[in-house]
């Protein structure tokens, strides 16, 4: 089996996403429904946006495609990731998420196995 690791990374300084997130509009666009109801403060949101930022990058996805991307929590509280209307996701084997919040930053890294003869 022919496997390619694919890596992304995202850092995000908080004011500056508190700034571009100014209207309710922006963030409808960039979450779903689903992250909205279980981000309890604005601080996980900005993880999630991570998460999505380096996810976009990892899989070589369009910038701004945030849609297909949503965020959810494992029964152990770890973040992953499911892709909405991707036809490449048959393709990942497994995937890792780790978000990381220190002082003013949120740093994301989505690290994913894809099986490169599918």
């Amino acid at each position: 089996m022919n496997i390619n690791i694919k890596i992304g990374c995202d850092i995000i300084l908080k004011n500056r996403f508190l700034e571009l997130t100014q209207k309710k509009t922006v963030l409808n666009k960039i979450f779903t429904n689903y992250e909205l109801a279980q981000s309890q403060s604005l601080e996980k949101l900005i993880g999630v946006f991570a998460v999505k930022e380096a996810t976009l990058k990892a899989l070589e996805l369009q910038p701004g495609c945030w849609g297909m991307i949503e965020v959810i929590k494992q029964e152990n509280g770890k973040p992953s990731i499911q892709l909405i209307n991707y036809n490449g996701y048959k393709n990942i084997i497994s995937q890792d998420i780790s978000i990381s919040h220190d002082g003013e930053y949120v740093f994301a890294v989505a690290c994913f196995l894809i099986n490169a003869e599918r």
